[in-house]
């Protein structure tokens, strides 16, 4: 079933591709990406967040304008407006929307707010607009794109994900509260709105990172307190998150990459908490160039998984005391994902020759 979410994200980032004012975007933004490849990998990780997190590298200079700096940005903001806009409005077509009540779209969850994993947020002022009322998609009229096509591609995507079993689930889980359930759900919600962050007594230049940390952390705790059917309500929405979280990511690599990448000499998977957990990947691979990306839609040349996987994780190890050097990615693999899996274009890398021990 969810292999119609794939094609329909596929059909809407080719109409977003075709826009001129996203090909004058993307164009620009080369440079940035490039300033991303030693430090700041989770900034390239989404390019329509690119002028909202571009200043907290320590290479990006503010003080260097110029009119077509200014220009690109201000193309920067208008997309990320409207890419952000239509992700909710995917998230509406979920039975229940906005959720009110959610731990998970309480603050300080760490789906609320703008933060460094990347993530799309469930903003609050946008969900305010009671978008499960709009029955048709919305429209960016920036991108100088024929409406009709833009709804057409835009409703064939939400019709995939109101079809998908994690919608599926969470409608049911949605129905299934009592008043109970969902003042249980209330009172952890206020819970945690009660708790503070604890700033750091020294700034080391990884605070964000920190504050998702904690924030994730209340969170997991708030979410292992529930029981019964609120539970279950938000384990459903959470892997409803995660499949829309996966779409927005294959839409963004479309519209900018227009590919999916295939990472050779796998030699080892292992696969964490069953088939919708983390699988860790492991290659003799030694990237030179075309190094993979943080939330990139990646393919292997491995038997299995079968299908793709979103990127949450990469580590290398260097080649040492004859030891192999690897590279390991680590996330979850893309439900009906083969097809994606089946035109991929391979990494370049080489093979230093050791022997995996």
């Amino acid at each position: 079933m969810s292999v119609l979410i794939w094609r329909a994200v596929g059909e809407l980032a080719a109409v977003w591709r075709s826009s001129a004012y996203v090909q004058e975007y993307s164009a620009g933004a080369s440079g940035p990406l490039h300033l991303c490849d030693t430090s700041g990998h989770h900034i390239a990780a989404q390019p329509f967040y690119l002028s909202r997190y571009l200043p907290t590298h320590p290479r990006y200079s503010s003080r260097a304008r110029s009119p077509r700096r200014d220009d690109w940005q201000g193309k920067g903001k208008d997309l990320e407006a409207g890419y952000t806009l239509v992700i909710e409005w995917i998230r509406s077509r979920l039975y229940g929307y906005p959720f009110p009540g959610s731990p998970q779209l309480t603050q300080p969850s760490p789906w609320t707010t703008f933060n460094v994993s990347m993530h799309v947020p469930w903003l609050h002022q946008l969900r305010a607009w009671q978008l499960h009322n709009q029955v048709n998609p919305p429209t960016i009229p920036v991108l100088g794109v024929d409406q009709a096509t833009q709804l057409e591609a835009g409703a064939h995507l939400g019709a995939a994900i109101a079809a998908s079993p994690p919608a599926i689930e969470v409608e049911a889980a949605w129905k299934s509260l009592t008043e109970i359930d969902k003042d249980q759900l209330r009172a952890t919600s206020v819970a945690m709105q009660k708790v503070s962050y604890l700033e750091p007594n020294d700034v080391t230049g990884t605070d964000d990172f920190r504050g998702l940390a904690w924030a994730e952390t209340i969170l997991d705790e708030a979410i292992r307190s529930l029981t019964g059917r609120a539970r279950v309500f938000t384990d459903a929405l959470t892997a409803a998150d995660r499949l829309i979280q996966q779409a927005a990511a294959l839409f963004s690599q479309l519209i900018f990459y227009n590919q999916v990448r295939q990472l050779g000499q796998v030699f080892s998977v292992d696969l964490l908490d069953g088939a919708d957990g983390w699988h860790t990947i492991r290659s003799n691979s030694f990237i030179l160039v075309d190094h993979p990306r943080l939330r990139e839609i990646l393919a292997f040349d491995y038997p299995y998984p079968r299908g793709v996987m979103l990127v949450a994780g990469i580590h290398e190890q260097l080649p040492f005391d004859n030891r192999q050097a690897t590279l390991s990615v680590h996330g979850h693999i893309l439900a009906d994902s083969e097809e994606l899996a089946a035109s991929v274009v391979p990494i370049r890398s080489i093979h230093t020759g050791f022997h995996q021990p």
